[in-house]
Protein backbone atom coordinates (compact mmCIF):
# COMPACT_ATOMS: atom_id res chain seq x y z
CA UNK A 1 0.00 0.00 0.00
CA UNK A 2 1.63 3.56 -1.02
CA UNK A 3 2.40 5.83 1.93
CA UNK A 4 -0.99 8.35 0.05
CA UNK A 5 -3.21 5.38 1.15
CA UNK A 6 -2.08 4.66 4.36
CA UNK A 7 -2.91 8.19 5.31
CA UNK A 8 -6.52 7.53 3.21
CA UNK A 9 -7.46 4.74 5.67
CA UNK A 10 -7.11 6.71 8.40
CA UNK A 11 -10.41 8.57 7.07
CA UNK A 12 -13.57 7.34 8.14
CA UNK A 13 -15.67 4.70 6.21
CA UNK A 14 -12.54 4.00 4.10
CA UNK A 15 -12.72 0.24 2.52
CA UNK A 16 -10.72 -1.98 4.84
CA UNK A 17 -7.79 -4.37 3.53
CA UNK A 18 -9.74 -7.33 3.46
CA UNK A 19 -12.79 -6.02 1.29
CA UNK A 20 -10.41 -4.16 -0.90
CA UNK A 21 -8.35 -7.20 -1.82
CA UNK A 22 -11.56 -8.77 -2.97
CA UNK A 23 -12.15 -5.48 -4.82
CA UNK A 24 -8.95 -4.38 -6.59
CA UNK A 25 -8.32 -7.10 -9.02
CA UNK A 26 -12.43 -6.77 -9.76
CA UNK A 27 -11.92 -3.43 -10.75
CA UNK A 28 -8.87 -3.58 -12.54
CA UNK A 29 -10.99 -6.70 -14.81
CA UNK A 30 -13.86 -4.41 -15.73
CA UNK A 31 -12.25 -1.76 -16.84
CA UNK A 32 -10.27 -3.72 -19.42
CA UNK A 33 -7.04 -2.75 -21.50
CA UNK A 34 -8.68 0.05 -23.33
CA UNK A 35 -7.80 3.82 -22.42
CA UNK A 36 -5.39 5.39 -20.20
CA UNK A 37 -4.81 2.51 -16.78
CA UNK A 38 -5.62 4.60 -13.43
CA UNK A 39 -3.01 5.50 -11.49
CA UNK A 40 -4.77 4.26 -7.87
CA UNK A 41 -8.36 2.31 -7.84
CA UNK A 42 -8.39 2.06 -4.15
CA UNK A 43 -7.95 5.80 -3.56
CA UNK A 44 -11.28 6.60 -6.42
CA UNK A 45 -13.14 3.60 -4.53
CA UNK A 46 -12.09 5.25 -1.62
CA UNK A 47 -13.14 8.43 -2.66
CA UNK A 48 -16.65 7.04 -3.55
CA UNK A 49 -17.04 5.59 -0.29
CA UNK A 50 -16.75 8.67 1.33
CA UNK A 51 -19.32 10.71 -0.55
CA UNK A 52 -21.70 7.35 -0.26
CA UNK A 53 -21.73 7.37 3.18
CA UNK A 54 -22.05 10.84 4.26
CA UNK A 55 -24.05 12.51 1.01
CA UNK A 56 -21.73 15.49 0.79
CA UNK A 57 -21.28 17.45 -2.43
CA UNK A 58 -18.67 16.69 -4.19
CA UNK A 59 -17.20 20.15 -4.27
CA UNK A 60 -16.63 18.93 -0.72
CA UNK A 61 -14.48 16.30 -1.41
CA UNK A 62 -11.59 16.45 0.94
CA UNK A 63 -8.52 17.22 -1.64
CA UNK A 64 -6.51 14.21 -0.23
CA UNK A 65 -8.46 12.00 -2.63
CA UNK A 66 -7.16 14.18 -5.64
CA UNK A 67 -9.53 16.50 -7.82
CA UNK A 68 -13.39 16.09 -6.99
CA UNK A 69 -14.21 17.02 -10.73
CA UNK A 70 -12.03 14.22 -12.01
CA UNK A 71 -13.73 11.72 -9.53
CA UNK A 72 -17.44 12.66 -10.06
CA UNK A 73 -16.69 11.98 -13.72
CA UNK A 74 -15.37 8.61 -13.51
CA UNK A 75 -17.99 7.88 -11.30
CA UNK A 76 -20.43 9.29 -13.84
CA UNK A 77 -18.82 7.33 -16.77
CA UNK A 78 -19.00 3.89 -15.04
CA UNK A 79 -22.71 4.17 -13.88
CA UNK A 80 -23.58 5.14 -17.70
CA UNK A 81 -21.23 1.79 -18.73
CA UNK A 82 -23.14 0.17 -15.92
CA UNK A 83 -19.62 -0.85 -14.16
CA UNK A 84 -21.26 -0.67 -10.80
CA UNK A 85 -23.47 -3.17 -11.47
CA UNK A 86 -20.87 -5.16 -13.02
CA UNK A 87 -18.85 -4.66 -10.03
CA UNK A 88 -21.59 -5.76 -7.48
CA UNK A 89 -22.54 -8.87 -9.82
CA UNK A 90 -19.03 -9.69 -9.18
CA UNK A 91 -18.17 -9.14 -5.73
CA UNK A 92 -21.50 -11.20 -4.90
CA UNK A 93 -20.83 -14.49 -7.49
CA UNK A 94 -23.10 -16.70 -8.59
CA UNK A 95 -25.94 -16.15 -6.91
CA UNK A 96 -28.55 -19.20 -6.17
CA UNK A 97 -31.16 -18.49 -3.72
CA UNK A 98 -33.84 -20.66 -2.59
CA UNK A 99 -35.77 -18.46 -1.60
CA UNK A 100 -36.47 -14.84 -2.56
CA UNK A 101 -38.47 -11.86 -1.04
CA UNK A 102 -39.84 -8.82 -3.14
CA UNK A 103 -40.58 -5.24 -1.84
CA UNK A 104 -39.78 -1.85 -1.89
CA UNK A 105 -38.54 1.50 -0.39
CA UNK A 106 -38.99 4.85 -1.10
CA UNK A 107 -35.98 7.07 -1.19
CA UNK A 108 -36.83 10.91 -0.52
CA UNK A 109 -35.18 13.43 -3.24
CA UNK A 110 -33.94 16.64 -2.56
CA UNK A 111 -35.49 19.34 -4.15
CA UNK A 112 -31.97 19.95 -6.53
CA UNK A 113 -32.90 16.43 -8.41
CA UNK A 114 -35.61 17.88 -10.38
CA UNK A 115 -34.09 19.34 -13.61
CA UNK A 116 -35.34 21.38 -16.45
CA UNK A 117 -37.09 20.45 -19.61
CA UNK A 118 -34.87 18.34 -21.56
CA UNK A 119 -35.05 17.65 -25.21
CA UNK A 120 -38.56 19.21 -26.04
CA UNK A 121 -40.25 16.91 -23.53
CA UNK A 122 -42.28 18.17 -20.40
CA UNK A 123 -40.54 17.89 -16.88
CA UNK A 124 -42.96 15.47 -15.84
CA UNK A 125 -41.96 13.11 -19.01
CA UNK A 126 -38.18 14.28 -18.18
CA UNK A 127 -38.95 13.12 -14.04
CA UNK A 128 -40.04 9.84 -15.00
CA UNK A 129 -37.31 9.52 -17.08
CA UNK A 130 -35.38 9.63 -14.24
CA UNK A 131 -37.08 7.69 -12.07
CA UNK A 132 -38.23 10.88 -10.10
CA UNK A 133 -42.26 10.88 -9.25
CA UNK A 134 -44.70 13.63 -6.88
CA UNK A 135 -46.33 11.70 -3.98
CA UNK A 136 -47.61 13.23 -0.60
CA UNK A 137 -43.94 13.21 0.26
CA UNK A 138 -42.39 15.28 -2.35
CA UNK A 139 -40.24 14.34 -5.22
CA UNK A 140 -39.71 10.51 -4.30
CA UNK A 141 -37.99 7.85 -6.41
CA UNK A 142 -38.57 4.11 -5.24
CA UNK A 143 -36.31 1.15 -5.28
CA UNK A 144 -37.69 -2.07 -5.75
CA UNK A 145 -35.69 -5.13 -4.39
CA UNK A 146 -35.08 -8.84 -5.10
CA UNK A 147 -33.14 -10.48 -2.01
CA UNK A 148 -32.43 -13.66 -1.20
CA UNK A 149 -32.48 -15.84 2.04
CA UNK A 150 -29.62 -14.16 3.33
CA UNK A 151 -30.55 -10.68 3.26
CA UNK A 152 -28.50 -9.60 0.10
CA UNK A 153 -29.42 -8.14 -2.98
CA UNK A 154 -30.35 -10.17 -5.74
CA UNK A 155 -31.97 -7.85 -8.49
CA UNK A 156 -32.66 -4.28 -8.47
CA UNK A 157 -34.71 -1.32 -9.96
CA UNK A 158 -35.90 2.10 -9.92
CA UNK A 159 -38.97 4.00 -10.62
CA UNK A 160 -40.69 7.23 -9.92
CA UNK A 161 -42.22 7.28 -6.13
CA UNK A 162 -45.67 6.64 -7.19
CA UNK A 163 -45.32 3.36 -9.09
CA UNK A 164 -47.19 0.90 -8.08
CA UNK A 165 -45.13 -2.33 -6.52
CA UNK A 166 -47.55 -4.85 -8.40
CA UNK A 167 -47.01 -3.54 -11.60
CA UNK A 168 -43.50 -4.28 -11.48
CA UNK A 169 -43.57 -7.34 -9.86
CA UNK A 170 -43.44 -9.55 -13.08
CA UNK A 171 -40.40 -7.22 -14.37
CA UNK A 172 -37.90 -7.54 -11.19
CA UNK A 173 -38.88 -11.72 -10.84
CA UNK A 174 -37.42 -11.85 -14.14
CA UNK A 175 -34.44 -10.24 -13.32
CA UNK A 176 -34.01 -12.14 -10.39
CA UNK A 177 -35.03 -15.81 -12.61
CA UNK A 178 -31.37 -16.22 -13.24
CA UNK A 179 -30.76 -17.38 -9.50
CA UNK A 180 -33.01 -20.31 -9.85
CA UNK A 181 -35.82 -19.74 -6.35
CA UNK A 182 -37.57 -22.46 -5.09
CA UNK A 183 -40.22 -20.03 -3.95
CA UNK A 184 -40.75 -16.00 -3.96
CA UNK A 185 -42.15 -14.09 -0.58
CA UNK A 186 -43.91 -10.89 -1.69
CA UNK A 187 -46.66 -9.28 1.03
CA UNK A 188 -50.43 -8.35 -0.43
CA UNK A 189 -49.91 -6.07 -2.13
CA UNK A 190 -48.23 -8.29 -5.02
CA UNK A 191 -51.49 -10.86 -5.17
CA UNK A 192 -52.14 -10.06 -8.81
CA UNK A 193 -52.71 -12.53 -11.75
CA UNK A 194 -49.64 -11.23 -13.46
CA UNK A 195 -47.24 -11.67 -10.57
CA UNK A 196 -48.23 -15.03 -9.96
CA UNK A 197 -48.29 -16.20 -13.74
CA UNK A 198 -44.07 -14.31 -13.61
CA UNK A 199 -43.58 -16.39 -10.49
CA UNK A 200 -44.69 -19.92 -11.82
CA UNK A 201 -42.73 -19.26 -15.14
CA UNK A 202 -39.78 -19.35 -13.36
CA UNK A 203 -40.70 -22.59 -11.93
CA UNK A 204 -40.98 -21.33 -8.07
CA UNK A 205 -43.89 -21.12 -5.46
CA UNK A 206 -45.48 -18.21 -4.64
CA UNK A 207 -45.63 -17.67 -0.78
CA UNK A 208 -47.93 -14.28 -1.21
CA UNK A 209 -50.54 -13.92 1.10
CA UNK A 210 -54.06 -13.35 -0.71
CA UNK A 211 -55.92 -9.82 -0.71
CA UNK A 212 -59.72 -9.87 1.26
CA UNK A 213 -61.13 -8.56 -2.04
CA UNK A 214 -59.89 -11.96 -3.81
CA UNK A 215 -62.94 -14.48 -4.02
CA UNK A 216 -61.70 -17.61 -3.81
CA UNK A 217 -58.48 -16.83 -1.47
CA UNK A 218 -55.33 -18.35 -2.58
CA UNK A 219 -53.46 -20.49 0.18
CA UNK A 220 -49.77 -19.77 0.99
CA UNK A 221 -47.09 -21.43 2.91
CA UNK A 222 -47.30 -19.40 6.25
CA UNK A 223 -43.99 -20.84 7.30
CA UNK A 224 -42.07 -19.34 4.32
CA UNK A 225 -43.84 -16.36 3.75
CA UNK A 226 -41.95 -15.23 7.44
CA UNK A 227 -38.64 -14.92 5.80
CA UNK A 228 -40.13 -12.10 3.94
CA UNK A 229 -38.62 -9.71 6.36
CA UNK A 230 -34.82 -10.21 5.06
CA UNK A 231 -35.57 -7.88 2.28
CA UNK A 232 -36.78 -5.25 4.86
CA UNK A 233 -33.57 -5.87 6.60
CA UNK A 234 -31.95 -5.15 3.33
CA UNK A 235 -33.25 -2.30 3.14
CA UNK A 236 -32.36 -0.76 6.49
CA UNK A 237 -28.93 -1.53 5.54
CA UNK A 238 -28.99 -0.53 2.07
CA UNK A 239 -30.17 2.95 3.67
CA UNK A 240 -28.00 3.70 6.25
CA UNK A 241 -25.80 5.97 3.97
CA UNK A 242 -27.10 9.43 3.15
CA UNK A 243 -26.33 9.24 -0.33
CA UNK A 244 -29.33 6.22 -0.37
CA UNK A 245 -30.99 7.72 2.48
CA UNK A 246 -31.96 10.85 0.26
CA UNK A 247 -31.32 10.92 -3.43
CA UNK A 248 -29.12 14.12 -4.59
CA UNK A 249 -28.47 12.70 -7.75
CA UNK A 250 -30.35 13.99 -10.88
CA UNK A 251 -29.82 11.48 -13.54
CA UNK A 252 -31.33 7.52 -13.02
CA UNK A 253 -28.00 6.08 -13.31
CA UNK A 254 -26.06 7.80 -11.16
CA UNK A 255 -28.47 7.14 -8.84
CA UNK A 256 -28.47 3.33 -9.84
CA UNK A 257 -24.39 3.42 -9.43
CA UNK A 258 -25.02 4.57 -6.04
CA UNK A 259 -27.45 1.47 -5.25
CA UNK A 260 -24.93 -1.24 -6.58
CA UNK A 261 -22.14 0.17 -4.80
CA UNK A 262 -23.73 0.12 -1.58
CA UNK A 263 -25.39 -3.14 -2.09
CA UNK A 264 -21.59 -4.08 -2.88
CA UNK A 265 -20.28 -2.70 0.45
CA UNK A 266 -23.37 -4.26 2.62
CA UNK A 267 -22.23 -7.72 1.20
CA UNK A 268 -18.68 -7.34 1.98
CA UNK A 269 -19.44 -6.61 5.68
CA UNK A 270 -21.54 -9.82 6.47
CA UNK A 271 -19.79 -12.53 8.35
CA UNK A 272 -17.73 -14.70 5.62
CA UNK A 273 -19.57 -17.71 6.30
CA UNK A 274 -22.91 -15.69 4.43
CA UNK A 275 -21.08 -14.63 1.94
CA UNK A 276 -20.43 -18.34 0.75
CA UNK A 277 -24.04 -19.30 1.54
CA UNK A 278 -24.94 -16.73 -0.64
CA UNK A 279 -22.41 -17.53 -3.80
CA UNK A 280 -23.62 -21.25 -3.43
Amino acid sequence: MSDKNNELSRWRHAPSDAEWALIEPLMSGIQGGRGRPARDNRRFFHAVCWILQTGSPWRDLPADFGKWRSIHDRFLDWAKRGWWTKLFEKVRGPAAASVLSLDSTVAKAAPCVSGAQKRKKSPLVSRQRQALGKSHGGLTCKIHAAADENGQLVAALLTPGQASDPKRGPRLCRRAAFSRPEAICADKAYDTGPVREAIAKIGALAAVPSKKNRKIPIPHDACLYKKRNVVERFFHRLKEPRKICLRTDKLKKSFEGWIFVAAARVFLRQPASDRTATQK
